[in-house]
């Protein structure tokens, strides 16, 4: 739980120097993990769609995870 925090300290620390905070997500394993990190902090941070290679399993997961968190 202490990586947690301290994750969650890091993120709070990077959003407080921006205007206007955005995630690049490829909703790969790393990137979800830290969509969700970001995620509880604000629930409305606008997420961007990395899609650097065609996959229709990660883009249909992509559009469920997009669907059930409610991403903008």
């Amino acid at each position: 739980m202490r990586k947690v925090e301290e994750s969650l300290s890091l993120i709070r620390e990077q959003l407080a120097q921006v205007q206007r905070p955005a995630v690049c997500s490829s909703f790969g394993k790393d990137s979800m993990v830290m969509l969700w990190l970001t995620r509880q902090i604000d629930t409305q941070i606008p997420v961007v769609y990395f899609s650097a290679l065609p996959h229709p399993t990660k883009h249909e997961f992509k559009e469920r995870i997009e669907r059930e968190w409610e991403l903008n």
